[in-house]
């Protein structure tokens, strides 16, 4: 059971204590703490550092690689994109319709093509990943 006041680390204790969870489950619910860290830096305490702490000691106790589950979050994160804001990424709209105070600017058949392109790769940057939850206490 869940209990909304205890902390992080009897949580997670109870959680290891009751579940007997495997490697998978424990690697998902320590990248789980972490993004939880990285979304409500707030949160960091004692407590947090602690509930890491016991579900690293406790992959390792199951038979996980510490520096391997280490290495596997660090690898996570350098491959997710970076969040982009519609303010961080400016998009280059000129010459991609006509303005009646300016010179007419014609591309090619080419030119359009290549500015549909740089466009199209910008804006599918921009989108951001899908969460999948799983059944974790995190």
């Amino acid at each position: 059971m869940c209990d909304e006041d205890s902390t992080f680390t009897e949580r997670a204790r109870s959680w290891l204590k009751e579940s007997e969870p495997g490697q998978d489950e424990i690697q998902d619910a320590y990248s789980k703490m972490l993004a939880k860290l990285a979304k409500t830096p707030d949160i960091a305490s004692a407590d947090t550092d602690e509930c890491l702490d016991l579900l690293v000691k406790a992959y390792g106790g199951v038979g996980g690689s510490i520096d391997g589950l280490l290495a596997m979050v660090e690898t996570a994160k350098a491959s997710q994109p970076a969040e982009a804001s519609a303010d961080a990424i400016p998009l280059d709209f000129g010459n991609l319709y006509e303005v009646s105070d300016a010179p007419v600017v014609e591309l090619s058949k080419e030119e359009k093509r290549v500015a549909f392109l740089k466009l199209k790769a910008q804006i599918s940057g921009m989108s951001g990943a899908v969460a999948v939850e799983s059944g974790s206490v995190f």
